[in-house]
């Protein structure tokens, strides 16, 4: 049995082991990250310090730490402080300005939190995957998996890696099972993992929404049936806007059987004819019956779009936030 089948797609709670935030950016993206692990938003860390942490317990995590002197500027009004223990890196938790010792007891208890309920949550679940995207050898994966297992031998545990190939296709991927032993499997999914060619903290966010559309967890059924009842209140389901965001949706869609009626845009300028063989056409074309869903997440580029839907006389509108829950429009 391989990757992609039912009963091995579905766990119980995914966990990204970096080595930086893409695969937590991925997953949340997705819908596939349901609450946030210590090592989420950090970076710059090997397979022995993710091994070590968790048999610790994350019980020294940035007990010793300092701000990079040769630099110091993370994320935007945030500070790099590195754990000078477990080698490791955060851009993205202490702010610029304060102190670090007086930010630092509000980042730990944070931290503290996160890896209590991440350590409990796997010691209730039966099955997990882990998510990276490694440059680390296959064989290395391999034993870090096994490692990995001898810390919480009840899991069954897939291991799931993205691999950069810069001459793979922009638009496709390669599938290479490694490993599956029927409690632990590792799978390679290779990938030209760039923005057309230009290096993005994101990755190739096209390309990791089609693999990982493949998977979900318990958790999103409720979501899944919420928007098959929404398919069949509505006569016609129209997704406005066709970027990335549209494109999450499009595979979840997919994924649960759900079928559209064509995306909507305001400008046909410098977006695709069509998205997965569902056509691009100016909104004015959609019946003023249509249930539009609105994929913009920023809020108020969305308030934007649902009054200009509004004066054009369309009444069904619907935003959906960053787990793929519909909202009212007008809540």
């Amino acid at each position: 049995m391989r990757i992609g089948q039912a009963d091995e797609s579905i766990c119980d709670f995914f966990l990204s082991i970096g080595p930086n935030c893409r695969p937590a950016f991925n997953l949340r993206s997705n819908h596939l990250r349901e609450f946030s692990s210590p090592l989420d938003w950090t970076g710059a860390y090997s397979l022995d310090t993710v091994l070590h942490l968790f048999r610790e317990k994350f019980n020294d995590f940035f007990a010793e730490y300092e701000i990079d002197r040769e630099n110091p500027k993370g994320a935007p009004g945030k500070l790099r402080v590195w754990d000078t223990k477990n080698h490791i890196r955060t851009i993205h938790h202490i702010p610029e300005n304060m102190w670090l010792n007086s930010s630092y007891p509000q980042f730990i208890e944070k931290m503290n939190t996160r890896a209590a309920r991440l350590e409990a949550r796997l010691q209730s679940a039966s099955s997990i995957i882990l998510v990276s995207g490694r440059t680390e050898s296959k064989d290395d994966l391999s034993t870090f998996l096994r490692s990995f297992s001898d810390i919480y031998p009840h899991l069954k545990i897939k291991l799931i890696n993205m691999r950069n190939d810069e001459e793979m296709p922009y638009d496709d991927f390669r599938q290479e099972v490694i490993l599956d032993d029927g409690i632990l499997s590792y799978v390679e999914y290779i990938l030209n993992d760039t923005e057309q060619g230009v290096e993005m903290a994101a990755g190739n966010t096209f390309v990791w929404s089609k693999i990982l559309s493949k998977y979900y967890t318990p958790g999103l059924d409720a979501i899944r049936n919420e928007w098959l009842q929404f398919r069949k209140n509505s006569e016609q389901v129209i997704i406005f806007g066709a970027g990335r965001r549209c494109v999450c949706i499009l595979n979840w869609l997919s994924k649960i059987g759900m079928a559209i009626d064509g995306i909507a845009v305001s400008s046909m300028t410098d977006n695709p004819e069509e998205i997965n063989r569902i056509k691009v056409r100016m909104y004015s074309s959609y019946s003023k019956d249509a249930s539009i869903i609105v994929s913009i997440e920023e809020k108020e580029r969305a308030k934007k779009i649902k009054s200009k839907l509004q004066n054009q006389g369309y009444k069904n509108i619907t935003f959906v936030d960053s787990n793929l829950k519909l909202i009212n429009a007008d809540e």
